[in-house]
């Protein structure tokens, strides 16, 4: 199944934490944090773009911001671990204001936060999180300028919200500007006197007595009235070319003068909000248009998607019924026939179409004494309820969307809010229709010259995530559930109840009621899938059949009994989907199971990897135990013989680990639990997922799951020997994990080049003293001393306080390790200066006792 993208703000984020995490296991503390620039070039992104996300994060309350030039960024949770306390607030003074931190600090931050919580429920419109997203991004900007905002024009057809969409921007503003409670909010049509320039001229700036015929006293106009506030100008193409030229002064400078005044100016502290249905470009002057910075484009209806036409349409329908003070119910078909109309009018004409709609209903309540004002099809005009018939669109909702439910849809007017959302389900949010992607998946594999049972191992993961994604999709909140309900047909569920309680396998089996809903689901959306012609192949039709008999003969008997209850034919490729369907679902039923259990080295290693395969398995079977560098061995066992008891299903329990140390466990926790454990290192994210799929099968053992995984080891790496509990030998993968954590880290450095190298000089210091490395040491090693070696050559270094003294105090040691770094310093064409020094004896003494360094 294919992994969702990441959005720009989460590779920003994943990229931060890793290196704040890194940072934090090579160094004594907080020495630094990154710049958008650093992060900008790890994520493969442009500054401007970076600093953004960055913001962002800052606001979310997901990162800190140390102040300076540059500016600099942490994970936030990382430094909390660290410390060993909460931070309340998200910017400091410098590193050393992180260390010194005390709650008390956090009041000034809380009402910031508070600010900006309440700044993002201002533009609560429909669309706000999507195809207005952008939009209502460039009105903050535009209104957060100083001193008084940017100019801005609004563009777009007749009834998308332009006036609205202003109003907010007015409503914002008041949140984030001080002394703005009394800020006025102007709203000037200029079509209103659109045959009398004069006129305009004369309600827009004001006019002093004898400037025209019937001006008899000195007056003020609207400019005047929005000093300090907010002007809005509507349809402002209607505004005359000399009307436009008027108003370069009050942008420009923020005086205007009123008709009749030759030597008089006045003051005015105005934002100006424009909007045009027409293209600028020709309506307006070029000069006009100069003047405006943003420009502002509001979508039509049409361009929307079905989603946001659906919760407008359902606001409507809740508006009416608070207005009429009575329960109103909707006909589904008035529901889609409003979704799939053509509304040259956009909102606008679809608000008074749907009022339209309502009042006849009332018409119909009241003279009939009806309980409720019922909106049925029959009164639908022609133009509307013909979308239902005919419509290019239809077939594009049908596939794309569930329109669920049995019911009409009830408003009521006591309701507080009505959730649209389920109502209306886009089918890819559910994983409903994943034909596509086994097609795609057979047919690229196959293209490699896969083998075919390989391909439908990949093929099988696929289904085990749709089948678990359906078990789970419905049950787990209200809304869900309730969304469930609507979706599919009592019988259909009845039915496959039925079928499956008169065979062993599923009878009396605990999660049957998760299975029937499953596949009740699934054969809802194949119905309606099949109804517009949408048929699907399996690329392995025969094989199936063959292999999985039990189920198909199960399968076939559903879907025989659906075909009579709706009379649609299905084909056998649909029973061949729905028999490995059930095949891999039993997996879900399945009492027992081979437990995994991830040891790596490192803060959060472990539990990344099994984050990403219970996520991509949609399952909470894999667990993780994340190996410090400061661990020790012993805590890490006890807490995995404690672990083992817990998981073990029965099975016996397979490690997978990235060292050949942890290797000894499996004896260890064997002898300690009487459970069957077996261990394999060299692995990886893909192995780790590959081994909880299989272990949720219900004919793997512990043995075969064992030597499979080692196989699919030695087939990702070649002829590399695979290290597993009776071998000991994994160094070349060692050095390859190494190598690409390092180029993962490092920003212009040759990974490899610097590994090979500063592995040669820590095993010259450890033949010096006759020293066994460890793992931890290593590690720790490399990537501080990789690290300091890009440091060194663009001329920055870690400040070490009192290093000559802290040299002082093991001389031997530091002229063994300047000796060994001399190979260092000739490859890299650098010097090494002693406050580097002072750090790499920081990290031999804090794995050794100092004894082990005197002659």
């Amino acid at each position: 199944m294919t992994q969702k993208k990441l959005s720009r703000k989460e590779k920003v984020l994943i990229c931060l934490k890793r290196l704040t995490e890194e940072h934090l296991n090579f160094n004594n503390g907080i020495r630094f944090g990154f710049d958008a620039e650093y992060i900008a070039t790890e994520v493969g992104i442009n500054r401007s773009n970076a600093s953004k996300e960055l913001n962002q994060l800052i606001k979310e309350s997901i990162i800190i911001k140390i102040k300076g030039k540059p500016v600099q960024y942490l994970y936030k949770e990382s430094i909390e671990s660290i410390l060993g306390k909460k931070l309340n607030k998200g910017i400091f003074d410098n590193i050393n204001s992180i260390n010194e931190y005390s709650e008390n600090d956090s009041i000034k931050d809380e009402y910031i936060l508070e600010s900006i919580k309440k700044e993002n429920n201002i533009f609560n419109l429909v669309g706000c999180d999507g195809s207005l997203r952008s939009q209502i991004e460039q009105a903050k900007a535009a209104v957060i300028y100083p001193p008084k905002g940017l100019s801005t024009l609004i563009i777009g057809p007749t009834g998308v919200g332009k006036s609205i969409f202003a109003e907010y921007m007015y409503k914002y503003s008041l949140t984030i500007k001080e002394d703005s409670d009394n800020a006025p909010f102007i709203i000037f049509n200029c079509a209103d006197y659109s045959d009398n320039q004069q006129l305009l001229l004369a309600q827009l700036f004001g006019y002093v007595k004898g400037a025209f015929t019937g001006a008899d006293k000195d007056k003020y106009g609207i400019v005047h009235e929005a000093n300090n506030g907010v002007l809005f100008l509507d349809e402002v193409h209607r505004l005359s070319a000399e009307g436009q030229e008027m108003l370069f002064l009050l942008m420009d400078k923020g005086i205007y003068r009123r008709l009749g005044e030759a030597n008089k100016v006045h003051e005015c502290r105005v934002m100006i909000i424009a909007a045009t249905t027409e293209d600028p470009e020709t309506a307006m002057l070029e000069t006009f248009l100069r003047r405006i910075p943003v420009t502002i484009k509001i979508p039509s209806l049409e361009e929307r998607g079905f989603q946001e036409r659906m919760k407008l349409i359902c606001y409507f329908f809740k508006e009416e019924s608070v207005r009429i003070g009575v329960k109103l119910k909707v006909s589904k078909e008035v529901i889609k026939a409003f979704i799939l109309y053509k509304c040259k009018g956009n909102i606008g004409q679809l608000k008074s179409d749907i009022q339209l709609i309502c009042a006849r209903a009332f018409l119909d309540y009241m003279t009939y004494k009806r309980e409720c004002v019922y909106v049925r099809l029959s009164l639908l005009p022609n133009n509307i309820r013909e979308s239902l018939y005919g419509n290019n669109r239809k077939e594009e909702f049908v596939q794309n969307f569930s329109f669920i439910g049995k019911d009409d849809i009830i408003f009521l007017p006591e309701e507080k809010d009505f959730e649209s959302e389920n109502l209306l389900i886009e089918n890819k949010k559910y994983d409903l229709d994943f034909y596509g992607m086994i097609k795609e998946t057979w047919n690229k594999l196959q293209q490699e010259g896969i083998k075919e049972s390989q391909i439908r191992s990949v093929i099988d993961g696929d289904i085990q995530k749709y089948s678990y994604n359906l078990m789970n999709t419905f049950i787990y909140n209200s809304s869900n559930q309730t969304a469930y309900n609507n979706i599919v047909n009592d019988s259909i569920a009845t039915t496959v109840k039925y079928i499956l309680q008169k065979h062993d396998k599923w009878s009396k089996r605990e999660g049957l009621d998760k299975l029937i809903k499953a596949i009740a689901l699934h054969i809802q959306n194949l119905i309606e899938r099949i109804k517009i012609g949408n048929i699907v192949k399996h690329p392995n039709k025969d094989e199936i059949m063959k292999e999985r008999a039990y189920e198909y003969n199960i399968a076939k008997e559903i879907l025989s009994n659906m075909s009579l209850m709706y009379g649609v034919e299905f084909p056998e490729d649909e029973a061949i989907f729905l028999a490995t369907f059930l095949y891999l679902s039993y997996v879900g039923l399945n009492e027992e199971s081979i437990a995994i259990l991830v040891i790596m080295h490192g803060e959060s290693t472990a539990s990344s990897m099994v984050n990403v395969a219970n996520t991509l398995l949609d399952c909470n079977h894999a667990v993780a135990i994340n190996m410090g560098l400061e661990d020790r061995v012993q805590d890490i066992l006890v807490q995995a013989v404690e672990i083992a008891n817990k998981i073990d299903k029965g099975k016996g329990i397979l490690i997978l680990t990235d060292m050949g140390s942890i290797l000894t466990f499996a004896k260890v926790i064997r002898d300690a639990t009487g459970k069957e454990v077996k261990a394999i290192d060299m692995v990886s994210t893909p192995i780790v997922i590959e081994a909880t799929r299989k272990a949720l099968t219900p004919e793997m053992t512990l043995e075969k799951l064992y030597f499979n995984i080692i196989e699919s080891i030695k087939k990702h790496y070649g002829d590399m020997e695979v290290t597993y509990a009776e071998k000991d030998n994994g160094g070349r993968y060692f050095d390859r994990l190494l190598i690409d954590n390092i180029s993962k880290t490092l920003t212009f450095l040759n990974g490899e080049k610097a590994y090979f190298i500063l592995k040669e000089v820590i095993n010259r210091i450890s033949e010096h003293y006759s020293l066994v490395i460890q793992d931890e040491l290593l590690v720790k090693f490399i990537f501080h001393c990789s690290c300091m070696i890009e440091r060194v050559i663009i001329k920055e270094s870690l400040v070490y306080k009192s290093y000559e003294e802290r040299i002082s105090r093991n001389k031997e040691l530091y002229l063994v390790i300047k000796e060994s770094f001399k190979l260092v310093e000739e490859t890299f064409d650098i010097i090494i200066s002693d406050m580097e020094y002072a750090n790499i004896l920081d990290i031999f003494e804090s794995q050794y006792d100092t004894d082990k360094f005197k002659s």
